[in-house]
């Protein structure tokens, strides 16, 4: 498999399967660019070419299907800005003239 299969592999999710029907969808797309296709044929098609497909070609769509990306964790808000946000409820409300600099939200 070549680089363009690898990029193409990466960007699809799901079972090892629909990453390969996807990456077939996308250099079809690439190769014709604009025609028209019959989905039914294609994933017929494709259904096809899979189960003719090496282990070694099925090996490498499913080893990047079971790669789970990675979520970013979230920004811990620490006790300061948890206090300034109580309090500038309280500071707003005695002085309702004053102007917010700063809006701290969380």
């Amino acid at each position: 498999m070549n680089g363009n299969f690898a990029r193409f592999i990466k960007m699809a999710d799901g079972s090892p399967f629909k990453r390969f029907l996807k990456c077939s969808r996308d250099i079809h797309e690439k190769r014709y660019p604009g025609e028209k296709v019959d989905e039914e044929l294609f994933e017929a098609m494709a259904a096809e070419r899979w189960e003719k497909a090496t282990d070694e070609m099925k090996k490498k769509f499913s080893s990047v299907a079971s790669e789970k990306p990675e979520k970013s964790p979230t920004p811990m808000v620490s006790p300061f800005m948890r206090f300034v946000q109580a309090k500038k409820a309280e500071v707003l409300a005695k002085n309702p003239e004053m102007p917010v600099i700063l809006p701290i939200s969380l």
